[in-house]
């Protein structure tokens, strides 16, 4: 899966490849796009897709709960287009084709961390470069002036990972989605906290 987000008047993306298009995967993809941009907008349209919104009630989207406290915990609106809407989503969804053909198509990468970091360099070095075909601008001449407008990074970012509580099994192992993680002997046969990024895993006791 791609993530993908675009800033509306520099048209400056961000783009990161994912396992899954689950929660905590796509608030994870939001906040390395906020640090790639160094900042984020006042409002951010999405689609009607159920990690962000679980339907409408007369008309206005439900958001999903662990989402709006994300948006809150940065400080911005979210906004969500209108079912059967194509128009209000070409700057997002006309990237996408590009995408594959200009660096998807024939690239050979040895692991996700590895096509992470090769899909940063084509950012930089040619998709946040080019002139830009709608703007007749170039996207990083462009940025130059959307910066300082964009609304700063809080101190702490928000705590994307999946959390879980699991037993901590007789041979001092955690498992977490078909992988072992040891963890001191003292803590067999207690319960700890785990939290699941997309990179790492992070284990915690009462302590």
């Amino acid at each position: 899966d791609c993530f993908a987000m675009i800033l509306g008047f520099s048209r400056r993306i961000f783009v990161a490849f994912c396992r899954d298009e689950k929660l905590p995967t796509l608030l994870h993809g939001h906040v390395e796009a906020f640090a790639y941009h160094d900042g984020f907008c006042e409002k951010l349209v999405y689609d009607n897709q159920t990690t962000v919104t679980l339907g409408r009630l007369h008309g206005q989207p439900l958001w999903n709960p662990r989402f709006l406290e994300f948006a809150r915990h940065y400080g911005f609106e979210p906004w969500a287009c209108k079912p059967a809407d194509p128009k209000r989503k070409g700057k997002i969804e006309r990237p996408f084709p590009w995408i594959e053909d200009d660096f998807l198509k024939a690239r050979e990468f040895s692991s996700w961390d590895d096509l992470g970091a090769q899909a940063r360099v084509w950012l930089d070095t040619v998709a946040n470069v080019r002139l830009h075909s709608t703007i007749h601008r170039k996207v990083d001449e462009a940025y130059a002036e959307e910066k300082p407008l964009l609304i700063r990074l809080p101190a702490a970012p928000f705590p994307t990972g999946r959390r879980e509580v699991r037993k901590v099994a007789v041979d001092a192992t955690v498992a977490v989605d078909g992988s072992f993680y040891p963890v001191p002997e003292r803590l067999i046969g207690q319960y700890v906290a785990v939290r699941v990024y997309p990179s790492r895993v992070e284990i915690a006791d009462d302590d």
